[in-house]
C-alpha cells in the first residue's frame, strides 16, 4: 500500500541521497513533490477501481484530506525553519528519522 502512495521516495530514497552528499535541503523539496505526485496519482487509481470494483476500495477521504493537510504545514514550516537549522543536524535528525522509520518497520514484521 506504501508504494501505491509514494511513501518509498521519502523514507527510503531520501536518506540514500543525502548519504550520497547531496544537500537535504535539495533532496526534500523533490522528494515532497515526487510524494505528492504518486500520492494523487494513487488515490485517483482507487477511485478508478472504486468504479469498477465490487467492495469498498475507495480512499477514505477524511484520513487523507488530513494528513495532506498536515503535509502541506509540515512543508511550509520546514521550508521556513531549514534555512535557520544547520545542515549537519537536519543530516542527523534525517538518519534518526530513518533508523527510526526501520525499526518500526522490523517491530510489525516480526511481531
Amino acid at each position: 500500500m506504501g508504494g501505491v502512495y509514494g511513501i518509498g521516495g521519502g523514507s527510503i530514497l531520501s536518506p540514500l541521497l543525502v548519504a550520497g552528499g547531496l544537500s537535504v535541503a535539495v533532496v526534500a523539496p523533490s522528494a515532497l513533490a515526487c510524494t505528492w505526485v504518486t500520492s494523487v496519482i494513487g488515490a485517483l487509481g482507487f477511485v478508478a477501481l472504486s468504479l469498477v470494483a465490487s467492495g469498498a476500495v475507495a480512499p477514505a477521504w477524511g484520513i487523507g484530506l488530513a494528513c495532506g493537510a498536515g503535509g502541506l504545514a509540515g512543508g511550509y514550516l520546514g521550508a521556513a525553519l531549514q534555512p535557520r537549522i544547520p545542515e549537519g543536524i537536519l543530516r542527523q535528525a534525517l538518519g534518526v528519522a530513518a533508523v527510526g522509520i526501520a525499526a518500526a518497520y522490523a517491530v510489525q514484521v516480526f511481531s
